[in-house]
């Protein structure tokens, strides 16, 4: 385990860094593109990865808003 804001030391380092940021974990302070040159070899996969996990975080977060706030999501008008 690397401390808080290190800059991960491989490219298998840097591509966990990279998807436990786009779940909402991790070091969130250093710069995704800094991240995503860090992951080598495994940038495609980790670009995909991270756009997927990124969009559908995000829906459920905005879904988990309206939930909390008592909407119902997808009923009709």
């Amino acid at each position: 385990m690397q401390p808080l804001g290190t800059i991960p030391a491989s490219h298998r380092d840097a591509a966990v860094l990279l998807l436990a940021r786009a779940a909402g974990l991790g070091d969130q302070d250093k710069e995704i593109d800094e991240v995503l040159y860090r992951t080598g070899e495994l940038r495609w996969f980790c670009e995909l990865a991270w756009r997927a996990i990124s969009q559908e975080r995000a829906k459920n977060l905005q879904a988990y808003g309206a939930m909390r706030a008592g909407r119902v999501i997808g009923a009709p008008g």
